[in-house]
């Protein structure tokens, strides 16, 4: 110990004594002055990565390696069921691990995994993934190392078999204990049996020697409908791997958006590698079917009893409506059951081709200079490329505003020389569809507007909260009186829903203003100060509106000591739909890289709303995405949306058809690594569900 420290330690006790001495008013305020304020306990638990090392840093193909990683908890409180998950590049290893960790204690988890493919590759290793657990730090739950991973050597035989599957974790538990050892600790031998640390219970994850089955069903259905005798549906199953054998497993029929009601429950017979069976199952009566009825879905396996290697995700059938066809005499067959006649299914006409313009709305108001997205819905076969026109209202002359892509968006920035009233045209270019939608009122300019200070650019606003809003008001005699404020969508400039709040005067240059907390708003916004004649006399810059079921965006981080200082501008760089998926694109604009051990900490979140306003959880569903890599810039990450049944919205009923969706990139502190964004306001990016 240096002097340095000895000399403060006696400076304490000195002043504890001198506390004793004094009685306990009096030192109480002495200490707090001489010491500073006190410490605020710490109640929450702060998972941390201390050490976590590869038995090798170099391997060849197929080579066997095993991943120490020692998981410390320096807050008081102990957390069950971590998940702790591994990657190799952008593949996962394994299944996510679990593990139960004390108070100030310290655990030790260890996999085996074969290198592949070649070259060289981040292994990453993840602390609560999914951020389920409300920790004193975030920072620290994220931790990498480099893997080269060589070719066979000549002299090597490619006939040693490799392992499918990585071994389960091997999980060691240190005892609490005053001070926590380090990793280097655990290595070390006990002086005495008692001063072993008892292991928490093992997590048993097991991984089956054999190749895995991957398990298929399928219905037969003629635009989502399922025609059938009344009393039975037939189902195909089949086995689709090449070597797993599948034991027998229970099949069950359920409402598609009803998971917990099984309507049917049966069990099926083992299948071999390739091998597929016809599954007959009684359709209970009491279910309603016809083309009003709800969707169902088979799904084979529904108690998870084969092992598929995580195929898991084709076990459930395409969604379907059944439909009894009449009863009818059926033909006689003597060499089998009755033959029940096919339907004669008579196609409906596909509608003619057409246009739907969806924004903006119908009397709505725009002002000169600001951006208008314009959208639109195609149906049908048609041109590839649409005249947007401006239709004068009085005149009715038209003034071409764009010839674009028939993408179904446009955004349009709103010119001086627009009529004060007037309609948008929408028309493909061979003249052979068109749509008209308006009338729209074109707000007048004003000279000297103000500008709204709070909020500011890239602020995020949570419902339920008060926020004060100022303007500079710069006394000018047309800037006096009453006004009120109006909420805007930033890109669409439609006027929000949200109650208008009361007149107030100018002159006061800021105004106490609180967002209901079951908010239908989400998204992108701007606020404006209207006169008593609806004129804009003061707007702020865009900020963000997020509901209490998204968690607040990040604030910035500033941390000298972060060994990774990223600046980069994440940002949602296209949003669409096609063939019923909803498409995105993610991209960073620069200019630094983002590396691969720091990416997996950003989260791509996509919120469904289904139901507005908000009031319980099945009113929304959030589907999470991550990438695994390095964000180079000008690099495109493409992703995908509606058929998985992890985010699911395709072949839905009018009534379970989400209302929009909002794809939102969230970027959280992480480990020794500070990502200081250059625009919020990309980050998000608000899309309606075409109708």
């Amino acid at each position: 110990m240096s002097n340095t420290s000895t000399q403060s330690i006696v400076r304490i006790l000195r002043l504890a004594g001198l506390v004793t001495i004094l009685g306990l008013p009096w030192s109480t305020g002495l200490a707090q002055t001489l010491l500073g304020p006190p410490v605020k306990p710490i109640t929450r638990p702060d998972l941390s990565i201390d050490r976590l090392s590869l038995s090798r840093g170099v391997a060849h193909l197929n080579e066997t390696v095993e991943a120490t990683v020692n998981i410390k908890n320096d807050g008081p409180i102990g957390v069950k069921n971590v998940t702790v998950r591994f990657f190799l590049g952008e593949n996962q290893i394994g299944r996510d691990y679990l593990v139960d960790i004390r108070g100030n204690a310290l655990v030790e988890v260890s996999t085996e995994f074969r290198a592949s493919p070649r070259g060289k590759l981040e292994f990453i290793v993840m602390l609560d993934p999914d951020n389920v657990i409300a920790e004193r730090r975030e920072r620290n739950n994220i931790a990498s190392r480099t893997l080269g991973i060589l070719s066979l050597p000549k002299a090597m035989s490619n006939d040693e078999p490799a392992t499918e599957k990585s071994e389960p974790a091997k999980i060691k538990t240190q005892k609490d204990k005053p001070q926590i050892k380090t990793a280097k600790d655990l290595t070390k031998p006990k002086p005495t049996p008692k001063a072993k640390a008892k292991p928490s219970p093992k997590t048993k994850i097991l991984t089956p020697k054999k190749s895995p089955a991957n398990l298929v069903g399928h219905i037969e259905t003629i635009e989502g409908l399922y025609y059938f005798d009344g009393k039975k549906i037939r189902l195909e199953v089949s086995n689709t791997s090449k070597k797993g054998q599948a034991h027998p497993f229970m099949l069950g029929i359920r409402p598609l958006k009803k998971p917990a009601q099984w309507l049917v429950k049966l069990p099926v017979k083992g299948l071999k590698p390739g091998e597929s069976t016809s599954v007959e199952i009684p359709w209970p009566t009491s279910a309603a079917s016809g083309k009003d009825g709800p969707q169902y879905v088979a799904v084979v396996d529904m108690d998870n009893d084969v092992d598929e290697g995580g195929g898991e995700k084709d076990n459930i059938s395409a969604p379907f409506k059944p439909i009894p066809l009449p009863v009818t005499a059926s033909k006689s067959n003597s060499n089998g059951p009755p033959v029940t006649p096919k339907p004669e299914f008579k196609p409906t006409p596909k509608p003619k081709a057409s246009l739907i313009i969806s924004a903006p709305s119908k009397n709505q108001i725009l002002s000169v200079g600001h951006t208008i997205g314009i959208r639109w819905k195609i149906n049908g076969n048609m041109g590839n490329q649409v005249q947007i026109i401006a239709v004068n209202a009085l005149s009715n002359r038209e003034t071409v505003i764009a010839i674009t892509a028939n993408s179904g968006r446009y955004d349009w920035i709103v010119p001086n020389t627009t009529p004060e009233k007037f309609s948008l045209r929408i028309r493909t270019t061979d003249n052979q569809v068109q749509t008209t939608r308006g009338p729209f009122t074109v707000a007048k300019s004003i000279p000297k507007k103000m500008h709204i200070t709070s909020p500011k650019r890239g602020d995020s606003l949570q419902a339920g909260r008060t926020y004060t809003v100022r303007w500079d008001n710069g006394k000018h005699s047309i800037n006096q009186g009453r006004a009120k404020l109006v909420l805007y969508e930033a890109v669409t400039r439609m006027p929000s829903s949200i109650p208008e709040s009361p007149e107030f005067d100018i002159d006061t240059e800021s105004i106490s203003w609180t967002l209901p907390k079951k908010t239908q708003h989400f998204g992108n916004y701007t606020l404006a100060l209207h006169n008593g004649a609806g004129q804009i006399i003061a707007e702020s810059d865009i900020f963000e509106i997020s509901p209490n079921y998204a968690k607040a965006r990040y604030s910035v981080v500033d941390d000298e000591e972060a060994e990774v200082q990223v600046t980069a501008d994440l940002a949602v760089t296209a949003l669409g739909f096609k063939n019923d998926q909803l498409n995105f694109t993610v991209e960073n604009l620069g200019p630094d890289t983002i590396p691969a051990h720091v990416s997996p900490g950003v989260r791509i979140k996509v919120y469904f709303i289904k139901e507005l306003p908000v009031t319980e959880p099945d009113d929304y569903q959030i589907c999470d995405q991550r990438i695994i890599g390095a964000y180079t810039p000008g690099k495109k990450f493409t992703f995908n949306m509606g058929e998985d049944a992890g985010c699911d919205f395709g072949s839905l009923d009018e009534s379970e058809i989400f209302k929009f969706a909002v794809v939102r990139i969230e970027i959280p502190p992480i480990h020794d690594a500070i990502i200081n964004d250059m625009d919020y306001t990309n980050n998000l990016w608000k899309i309606s569900y075409p109708h």
